[in-house]
């Protein structure tokens, strides 16, 4: 695959962006669990995870150093998304009190030091594009089915390290005054947010919140959407 993307003295971003581009041009985004790579080939796609998998396999054979990357979209009730996602959480009573997320795995990826995103899935790469397309024009750039259904706001967690460790909650680093100075609906986004900021990403699971808290969540998530 690496061969013909014409890698030779590219930055690890070019790098990056190269595969990402292939990736999400070649590699549909469905609802398949293909988790090897000769899986994720022959079958030309898969849910978040194969595109992670995948992603990570092709940056680090391009020796640019990559981890995973755990995201839970906050869904309200009765929409499209959160009808199928709520009946799943209910039926396992998995959840908020079985208030219905959903969980989305894409990858982060070093450029000189820092930790970028990369998400063929969601057909992106660099904060740039991750702000511009997740957060400032997401009902614009929404249109295709893996955007629709991962939409904002969201928790995010990253492997410590580059190993399949323990993973560390780093939303408020991703939303934030700063971040989102553009944002029209910031403070509501930003006190939901809040609310998770020092959740695990095992937390969202068979959790019992008391409740006042279960009902602040509501009512805040009430507001965004």
């Amino acid at each position: 695959m690496l061969q013909n993307l014409n890698l030779v003295n590219a930055t690890d971003f070019e790098k990056a962006k190269k595969i990402q581009d292939y990736v999400s041009r070649n590699f549909t985004y469905n609802f398949k669990s293909s988790i090897t790579i000769r899986e994720i080939i022959e079958n030309e796609g898969g849910n978040c995870v194969s595109h992670a998998v995948l992603g990570i396999f092709l940056l680090r054979l391009a020796q640019v150093p990559a981890k995973f990357a755990h995201e839970v979209q906050i869904i309200k009730q009765y929409t499209l998304v959160s009808l199928v996602v709520g009946r799943w959480a209910k039926k396992h009573n998995d959840g908020i009190n079985s208030y219905w997320h959903n969980d989305h795995i894409w990858v982060w990826f070093d450029h000189d030091g820092i930790w970028e995103p990369f998400d063929s899935a969601l057909d992106l790469c660099g904060f740039d594009e991750f702000y511009d397309k997740r957060f400032y024009r997401h009902k614009t750039e929404s249109k295709g089915f893996a955007q629709r259904w991962a939409g904002p706001p969201f928790v995010i967690w990253e492997e410590i390290n580059t190993g399949c460790e323990k993973m560390i909650n780093i939303t408020p680093t991703i939303w934030n005054e700063n971040s989102l100075k553009m944002y029209p609906d910031k403070n509501d986004c930003l006190n939901l947010i809040s609310l998770f900021n020092n959740w695990s990403d095992t937390d969202f699971h068979h959790e019992f919140l008391p409740d006042k808290l279960l009902n602040e969540v509501k009512a805040t998530s009430r507001k965004w959407f």
